[in-house]
């Protein structure tokens, strides 16, 4: 029976410790329970602070970049139009300069005008006359043209008529092949490509290869060939060089015109 009391007695003391120490366990509890609450709340403002910035900073950073596409653009077009200013200052020289050679040309031409009033000329008759001029230098370079052949001419003919007429004691033989004194032929076609005209003699008038004759039109010497080819009715003939007056043309005259060389005893 003491027992069973004692036994009563420790669980009621039991009871009590633990009621007891609940008792002053339950304000830490509560303690600890407030502040993970406290602490969850703060981890959660700064995750959402930290969440925040990291959008700000993407934010700043896509601005930042947006900002440099538009310095680089700005740049670009800062670029762009100071060419294009230096191709206009280029283009404002050009006209420029061609306005100062107008100018120029436009005081040349009055100075010109005032020329021709002073001669008494009328502006209508200045371009007669620079026709005119025009027409009298063509006419000149003609006449140059004419007296040069003249003067070859001239020269061909006074060393024949020296190698004919000049007295020599030494012995004259004729150059080239010997050829009939009375020979004479037509030219029947011209190559001026390659040089050469034929007659219309052969083994038959008795024309020989190497024969000299001369070219005639209208009693004008023209040039001097070498035949090199015979058939029995025509022949080939080369012009020989530095002897070509004026050209060749089919109908022109060859005569055999025999011109001596000295030849020494």
């Amino acid at each position: 029976m003491l027992v069973k009391i004692f036994l009563i007695l420790a669980i009621l003391a039991g009871i009590a410790a633990v009621i007891l120490g609940f008792t002053q366990v339950k304000p830490k509890i509560e303690g600890l329970q407030q502040n993970l609450v406290e602490e969850t709340t703060e981890r959660i403002k700064q995750t959402k602070r930290a969440e925040k910035g990291e959008k700000e900073r993407d934010q700043a950073l896509s601005d930042l970049k947006s900002e440099r596409n538009a310095h680089s653009q700005t740049r670009n077009r800062l670029r762009t139009a100071e060419d294009n200013l230096a191709a206009s200052e280029q283009r404002n020289q050009q006209l420029q300069a061609q306005i100062n050679k107008l100018q120029s040309d436009l005081t040349a031409a009055r100075q010109n005008l005032a020329a021709w009033d002073a001669l008494g000329i009328k502006v209508e008759e200045v371009k007669g006359l620079m026709n005119n001029l025009a027409e009298e230098k063509r006419k000149n370079d003609v006449l140059q043209t004419e007296n040069k052949m003249l003067n070859q001419r001239v020269a061909i003919l006074k060393q024949q008529l020296d190698d004919l007429l000049k007295p020599d004691a030494s012995e004259m033989v004729e150059e080239g092949v010997p050829l009939p004194t009375d020979l004479k032929a037509k030219v029947v076609a011209v190559d001026p490509k390659w040089n050469f005209v034929v007659l219309d003699v052969g083994r038959d008038q008795e024309a020989r290869e190497g024969g000299n004759m001369l070219i005639y039109r209208d009693a004008k010497l023209i040039a001097k060939v070498k035949i090199q080819s015979v058939t029995d009715n025509t022949s080939i003939a080369t012009i020989m060089s530095g002897w070509r007056i004026t050209d060749v043309q089919e109908g022109d005259m060859a005569l055999h015109r025999p011109v001596k060389r000295k030849v020494s005893p």
